[in-house]
């Protein structure tokens, strides 16, 4: 306070104890937005973690159906000429405690594409994701497949249905596999696809 021209006047301000409690308020609010935002942010993070992921088991049950629906026969001609007899579906099994590593090999004929492709699902051991894999039946050896990354998986499991209604494990025969049954395991989630063999029928 002050006299001034014989007129007493009044100044105001802010005391330090009071810029000192401004001060610890708006820490205190700044931390715990801080907190809240950070919370948000990894769960936003997750979620598009977790669409992806279901993206891509979408994808892959659209692609295990495709596949399965154009199977071809074992038996055919080459463009050389030579008489291809492979087996146009095959599982190796490789189970090891709670964890497959199961392969599936299947001959396909898309409609859309010319020749037989092989086309391969493989558990990718160093990566922990499941491939696919396809190639022309009748290339050269040197040429690599198209490869296409499924996603993260800890586990692949792959059974073959036959005509007496029994599962197997390992499938090598020519004919008699009715149905495919997929397992796949990832974080703690498990997913199975059951799909009928239909040579050349499109589902």
């Amino acid at each position: 306070m002050s006299l001034h021209g014989g007129a007493y006047s009044r100044q105001y301000g802010f005391t330090l104890v009071e810029v000192l409690m401004a001060l610890t308020v708006f820490s205190l609010i700044a931390v715990i937005s801080y907190s809240v935002l950070a919370t948000t942010g990894d769960g936003f993070k997750l979620l598009g973690e977790v669409k992806e992921r279901q993206k891509n088991f979408i994808w892959l049950g659209r692609q295990l159906r495709s596949d399965l629906s154009y199977l071809s026969e074992s038996h055919f001609k080459s463009p050389s000429g030579m008489i291809v007899d492979e087996s146009f579906l095959s599982v190796v099994s490789d189970h090891r405690s709670d964890q497959a590593f199961d392969e599936i090999t299947m001959l396909v004929r898309e409609p859309d594409r010319s020749g037989v492709y092989q086309v391969r699902y493989a558990l990718d051991e160093s990566l922990g994701h499941l491939i696919r894999e396809s190639r022309l039946l009748w290339a050269k050896n040197d040429i690599q497949p198209d490869s296409w990354d499924l996603g993260e998986a800890d586990s692949w499991s792959v059974d073959i249905l036959d005509e007496s209604g029994n599962w197997h494990q390992n499938w090598q025969q020519q004919k008699g596999a009715r149905a495919v049954r997929l397992r796949l395991s990832v974080a703690d989630k498990k997913y199975e696809w059951l799909l009928p063999v239909q040579l050349g029928i499109a589902l």
